[in-house]
């Protein structure tokens, strides 16, 4: 038997691989005959894709797959880039860089207040009072672009702001930090370092993680 073990984090438990080599070198030969779907309910696919993840996810993303501050996870619904099998195969192969442009120097300190006063308003369906009102001119200018007019985001561009699921925090000092300083968020490109085969055992792993979180 090999136990190798993986690389991910000094808090995350060590993955070990409960398969011998004949074991790994008939799953890399039988992956591009199977469908995603089989290769999603293939036991030995998904045990040899867990350690794959380990080795090469988990580091950012934590051994559960639940990520950590600024960093999604995985396990639930909400996805910035889709979690459909080509957007999942592509964050992989190719990376994804994402950017919160820093407006500390074009709001001022009031005008600062008031937008997140609106956006901390928009999880709510309560009518607006004079400061979020204000504050909801202050984001029609400057937010829109990537967050969408209702907050709700635009697919590869900005996250929802209507839901609690927030990748830096939603509270008052950390969308004020966000919105002063700006966030910088990438996912490294495996192209180079992973075989076509890992990164479709990677992209049915990662499909069974939403689907057992929705």
């Amino acid at each position: 038997m090999i136990f190798l073990s993986a690389c991910s984090s000094s808090e995350a438990p060590i993955v070990e691989l409960m398969l011998d080599e004949d074991q790994v070198i008939a799953i890399y030969q039988r992956v591009d005959s199977m469908s995603m779907a089989d290769l999603q309910t293939d036991s030995g696919s998904m045990e040899l894709a867990t350690w794959l993840f380990s080795e090469s996810c988990g580091s950012c993303h934590q051994a559960d797959a639940k990520g950590r501050k600024g960093v999604p996870d995985l396990t639930d619904q909400y996805w910035l880039f889709e979690g459909t099998e080509a957007a999942i195969a592509h964050t992989i192969t190719s990376g994804r860089s994402g950017v919160m442009p820093e407006f500390g120097r074009d709001i001022g300190e009031v005008e600062l207040g008031l937008l997140v006063t609106y956006v901390e308003s928009l999880a709510a369906s309560e009518e607006l009072n004079s400061n979020e009102t204000a504050g909801k001119v202050i984001y029609e200018e400057f937010c829109v672009a990537c967050h969408a007019i209702d907050g709700t985001g635009i697919a590869n561009l900005g996250p929802n702001l209507t839901d609690e699921h927030w990748q830096w925090g939603g509270n008052m000092i950390t969308i004020r930090q966000s919105i002063t300083a700006g966030r910088k968020a990438e996912c490294p490109a495996q192209e180079d370092v992973l075989s076509l085969q890992q990164i479709q055992l990677l992209t049915a792993y990662t499909l069974n993680l939403s689907a057992a979180g929705s």
